[in-house]
């Protein structure tokens, strides 16, 4: 337990940096969730799959961690800010609350103690994919958002019923 506290605390750099850039630069919301879920399948390998240097392992556990607890912020931040409307905004709030509680409920049951000799490598690479599946999200909504907001340049279509409202990819 004493081993993994660090790790926590080292989260708030990455969380705040990948916050401020994607706050700051135009367009990188997405780039940063990809970076950080990079982070965590780097990391998740790491942890997992090296056996003999303790020291990898243990780097493995900050990038995982620091990636994961960076991408939670950023991924609420993006929902707030792509929708308007107050009823939506409490609607999509809740169903990106749920999904991510998810999470959880998925870790607690897919590292499965029969497997622990072996690495756990349903849980592990059950991770890598869901990992893997929020970088390809994450570039197909930004691509989706550019795309809408290219549209409503042209005065195509009018995104979330608000004159000059675009979506922050």
């Amino acid at each position: 337990m004493l081993l993994g506290t660090p790790a926590y605390f080292w989260a708030v750099i990455p969380a705040i940096g990948s916050g401020r850039i994607s706050d700051r630069v135009r367009g990188m919301r997405a780039a940063m969730i990809c970076v950080n879920a990079l982070f965590i399948i780097v990391g998740t390998i790491m942890y997992s799959q090296i056996k003999t240097n303790k020291v990898a392992r243990f780097v493995g556990i900050f990038f995982a961690v620091g990636g994961g607890n960076a991408n939670i912020p950023l991924i609420v931040a993006w929902q707030q800010t792509a929708v308007r409307a107050q009823s939506k905004r409490a609607f999509s709030s809740a169903l990106t609350i749920a999904f991510g509680g998810t999470g959880g409920i998925l870790g607690s049951v897919l590292f499965f103690n029969r497997e622990a000799k072996k690495g756990f490598p349903t849980g592990v690479w059950f991770t890598v994919g869901v990992n893997v599946a929020t970088i390809l999200v994450a570039i197909g909504l930004r691509f989706w958002m550019q795309h809408k907001n290219r549209k409503a340049d042209r005065g195509e279509i009018l995104i979330e019923g608000l004159e000059g409202f675009r979506y922050q990819p």
